[in-house]
């Protein structure tokens, strides 16, 4: 892709260093940071596409749309604006510090920044020791300050992590996979360091593509996202992911020329100077981003993806970075499915276009944005099926002045958090009213420098409009989707606004209602009304003044300068005004277009109804962030020196000795450490009431959760003022859990009785975090409790499972009043497939749990598998043996043989070495021979009683016959489209015919 996302690396306007993103990279990424879900209220848009898959993996091929509206700087992705293509998985990042990594030098994972405070008990050479430690702490090759943040999204999972100390991954919201940071090759002193995924069920995601950016603020280049490459199972099913480059390898991004703005100010003049009030943008190299080429399994089937040869307009002229067509090909070149994506382009209004300076200007291509206007599936014959098209807001008309459509990519006119706001704003600084004091940095003060002057307030009168507009934020948002069969979705959104005033109080967009048609019968709405509204944190709007920092000194007569300069070079203020001014005036312009700050809002209570069908009321878990405070511990995790903040001056200096000079630091305060996103406590569903069209209360439901942390890792952010002084300040990143730990559902009858029924749940092994036991209660207060046991439970005895992080139950036994009611054991091969099933007894004794013996039920079923992990065999809990053979390369079976023994069936097809068995299981497809060699097992001496039934595929499509035990034989057959068309016994009598009608 040629376009690319530019995001500050910090949550606070101006205090970080800038970190660039591909669109592709930086859409996908969303899904791990903002929720999807009624509290944030944005709904889930997905379209499947198709699913591939090889044995026991699969990989799911879908588009997906972030609802949350359209930001003024946000770039298109090669499937048009706010459209996400699921076709794999990335791991992406949000650098803090050094880039986490290992050293090319001595593999080691880069050593993390420790810093001790001071106190009492300091030794003697305490500011020697800390000299050292920030000296190495402030060097691009020095210890890393921060674990970075990751944000994963793949086969339908997203989320958020980050590495410790010791390059353990530690999950933001725990899930029930590991996590594994592996050294790659070595580059001099870098690495192409990858990660690997292992689900609870063994399967394993390699991230091995990687993606690279550009310096941050003149440090080393990075590997900023990585893409998946590789899907393994524990049965040997295998999905590889080969990517391009899109036809260049270093990329263009953009930017505004200014997001901060340092000036001198006094009493006649305290204006932006000219130079922040005029549109520029600047252009520079920094990222290779990669695209998905082909998806294949082993066998030879693959999707590939074929791009444009067209230059898009809204990118600097390269080619290969827009998505035409994703292809489904057989092993035998065969299309298979075929899906077309059609294109148009969102333009500015006239009177909102960049100011180029005559055609030869290329960043005129800042005023298009791609749009996906459909897509559509086409047959190998060249049909052309009805298309999923889709509407959004704005006519789209560059003569028009419509509210609905945005400014040129990168305008200033936009609000506080990024969306377009209708204003003509030349300058991304906001103005400031003439009572609107500046703030004062709390070091700044601190530190004696505004000593005896009152706080300054000036009017800044050639500054922008940041203010939200309720219309403006939905320019270009996606409206409603037409499906192929006629039916619609469409959206009605409005901003986040808590007192129904109309008046924006967050940036972006929730739902409030959803209208549904078939294109027949009436449409089916869907209002949502959200109560108990609660802003997101970290972007420093509450401060006295978010944009303005005044900083002022006393000139210093022995020194012939003002003050302490280097104080405020520290701070970013540029020498020259330090140094010869007293006030400077510093204007923050930071972009919104970042990743790690979650929603933009919240919502306690939502009320979701239907005219005419009641309404039900969801209630929802909220925490703020943690933004201030010393908290030295939180859920019992130690949390020691949180926002710790000091100035050290390790040297001393005018005679005086060295000293340490803290306070209680917050992230909007300088050295802004980073404030903690607790996004992963929010959102949980705690309350659903259902009510009758008459408000009549019908059934309620109530989850209760344990939520708490589990681990906090250290982080620092640092500022060297000159040799021997440094600002810093502490934050933590916290790893949790939520588990819901108690169920309660009630139903209201009509004759006022009430029937409750009650789940305890608990999660009391050492050696996991899984389900170990539920008890429910019935009306009557009968209790039937579950246990629930794991391999990680039996010691070294599952140590092949464990090794595989296969996490399935091998014990599971229910009691009803204390009896045993249930109980099902299952003992499984290496592979984590099951080998024999055990039941418990109708009305049995009860063994206890035996880690050493774990099997003491009655043996039902046992399963046999091929070497290649196909089901040979398997015997039922009646005793019928059951013979599975199989073809195409192992991936469907052609013959189901009940009442017989494996033996038996290698003995009656002469095949005592097994070589006409494994030769049919390795063929591509059986051939014509095979089928009447199968089909003669029917009448086979050896197999007497047995039954036969066989079948035929058509690979990635279906079932194209079945012949049963007697030889009759059903037929299917597919259209053009491989959809099922025809069922047909074997006279050729059409037994069932489907046809697909849609609407034009």
């Amino acid at each position: 892709m040629p376009l690319y996302i530019l995001k500050l690396q910090a949550q606070t306007s101006g205090h970080g260093n800038f970190q660039i993103f591909a669109p592709n990279t930086y859409e996908l990424g969303r899904y791990g940071d903002v929720p999807v879900d009624l509290s944030s209220g944005i709904p889930q848009i997905n379209l499947p596409i198709l699913n591939f898959s090889d044995k026991d993996v699969n990989l799911d091929i879908s588009l997906s749309y972030h609802a949350s509206g359209i930001k003024v700087d946000q770039e298109a992705t090669w499937v048009g604006l706010g459209w996400a293509l699921n076709a794999g998985g990335v791991i992406t990042r949000e650098v803090r510090g050094l880039p986490d990594g290992y050293s090319g030098y001595n593999n080691a994972f880069v050593h993390r920044t420790v810093l001790t405070d001071f106190d009492g008990s300091s030794p003697a050479n305490y500011y020697d020791l800390m000299r050292s430690d920030l000296n190495i702490a402030v060097s691009t090759n020095g210890t890393d300050n921060g674990a970075d943040i990751f944000f994963y999204n793949f086969n339908g999972r997203a989320g958020k992590f980050f590495l410790d100390g010791d390059a353990n991954a530690v999950l933001t919201k725990y899930e029930d996979f590991q996590v594994a940071f592996l050294r790659g090759s070595a580059s001099g002193s870098n690495t192409n360091d990858y990660f690997v995924i292992t689900d609870e069920k063994g399967v394993k995601y390699e991230f091995k593509e990687m993606e690279f950016s550009g310096a941050l603020s003149g440090g080393i280049p990075y590997i900023s996202a990585w893409y998946l490459s590789k899907i393994t199972g524990p049965s040997g099913g295998e999905i590889t992911i080969e990517y391009t480059t899109g036809g260049i390898t270093s990329r263009l991004y953009q930017q505004r020329c200014y997001s901060q703005a340092y000036f001198a100010i006094n009493s006649v003049t305290h204006s932006l100077p000219q130079i922040y009030t005029e549109p520029c943008v600047s252009m520079h190299y920094g990222i290779s981003s990669i695209i998905p080429k082909k998806i294949k399994d082993p066998l030879g089937n693959y999707v590939e993806f074929i791009t444009s040869s067209i230059p898009r307009r809204d990118s600097e002229g390269y080619i290969a970075n827009q998505l035409d067509y994703l292809i489904l090909y057989s092993n035998k070149q065969e299309q298979i499915k075929k899906f077309k994506f059609n294109y148009s382009y969102f333009e500015a209004n006239n009177r909102h276009k960049f100011p180029v300076y005559g055609t030869g200007d290329p960043r005129s291509f800042l005023n298009f944005r791609l749009r996906l206007d459909s897509f559509q599936e086409i047959s190998a014959e060249g049909q052309m099926d009805n298309a999923y098209r889709f509407e959004y807001f704005g006519d789209n008309n560059p003569e028009t002045d419509d509210i609905y459509n945005l400014p040129y990519r990168l305008s200033p006119s936009q609000d506080h958090w990024g969306y377009y706001n209708g204003s003509l704003n030349s300058t991304i600084f906001p103005g400031n009213p003439a009572d609107k004091p500046f703030h004062r940095d709390e070091w700044n003060l601190a530190l004696g420098e505004y000593e005896g002057h009152p706080s300054l307030t000036y009017a800044v009168t050639n500054g922008g409009r940041r203010e939200p507009d309720a219309e403006a934020v939905k320019a270009c948002a996606l409206n409603k989707i037409i499906y192929p069969t006629g039916g619609y979705t469409g959206f009605v959104f409005e901003p986040h606004e808590s007192d129904g005033s109309g008046t924006p109080l967050s940036g972006g967009l929730k739902v409030r209602q959803i209208e549904k048609g078939d294109g027949i019968s009436a449409p089916k709405i869907t209002n949502y009304e959200y109560d108990n509204y609660r802003g997101s944190g970290g972007r420093c709007l509450f401060l006295d003044n978010s944009y303005y920092t005044w900083y002022w000194h006393k000139y210093a007569p022995d020194l012939g300068m003002y003050g302490n300069p280097e104080i405020l070079m520290s701070f970013g203020v540029p020498e020259a005004l330090a140094k010869s001014n007293e006030s400077i005036l510093k204007a923050d312009g930071t972009p919104q277009l970042l990743l790690g700050s979650g929603a933009n809002a919240y919502y306690l209570s939502v009320k979701e109804s239907s005219p005419g069908n009641g309404w039900t009321i969801y209630d929802f878990s909220y925490d703020e962030d943690f933004m201030d405070g010393n908290r030295e511990e939180i859920d019992g995790i130690s949390t020691p020196g949180y926002f710790y903040s000091a100035f050290i001056d390790t040297y001393g200096r005018g005679g005086y000795p060295p000293f340490v000079r803290s306070m209680s630091g917050a992230t909007c305060v300088f050295p802004f450490p980073y404030f903690l996103n607790n996004d992963w406590r929010r959102g949980h569903l705690q309350t659903k009431r259902t009510y009758s069209q008459e408000n009549v209360l019908l059934a309620e439901d109530s989850i209760y959760y344990e939520i708490r942390a589990l681990k906090a890792v250290p982080g620092y952010k640092i500022a060297q003022v000159d040799e021997g002084r440094f600002f810093y300040a502490r934050y933590y990143d916290i790893g949790g859990m939520v588990k819901p730990v108690r169920q309660v559902s009630s139903v209201y009858n009509n004759d006022g009785s009430i029937t409750r029924t009650t789940k305890n749940l608990y999660y009391n092994a050492v050696e996991h975090k899984q389900l170990t036991e539920s008890r429910d209660y019935s009306s009557k207060d009968e209790e039937v409790r579950t246990r629930y046991y794991y391999p990680p439970e039996y010691g070294n005895t599952f140590s092949l499972l464990k090794g595989q992080h296969i996490l399935s139950p091998i014990d599971v036994r229910s009691y009803k009043n204390g009896k045993l009611i249930t109980g099902e054991q299952i003992q499984y091969n290496e592979k984590g497939l099951p080998q024999i099933t055990y039941k418990a007894e109708a009305g049995g004794l009860d063994i206890a749990f035996n880690a050493q013996s774990p099997f003491t039920f009655t043996q039902k079923v046992s399963n046999v598998y091929n070497s290649d992990n196909t089901l040979r065999s398997q015997t039922l809990k009646d005793g019928t043996p059951i013979v599975y053979l199989w073809s195409y390369k192992g991936r469907y079976p052609v013959a189901q043989i009940q009442n017989a023994l494996y033996e038996d069936v290698k003995a009656a097809l002469n095949d005592g070495s097994e070589s006409l068995i494994t030769n049919l299981r390795n063929k591509s497809e059986p051939s014509a021979d095979d089928l009447v060699v199968l089909s003669a097992l029917r009448d086979n001496s050896l197999l007497k009683g047995a039954k036969v039934t066989i079948y035929t595929f058509k690979p990635l499509v279906g079932m194209t016959s079945q012949t049963d035990e007697r030889g009759r034989t059903l037929s299917y057959e597919y259209d053009t489209f491989q959809r099922l068309k025809i069922i047909r016994n074997d006279n050729g009598d059409i037994l069932e015919n489907y046809q697909y009608h849609f609407k034009p």
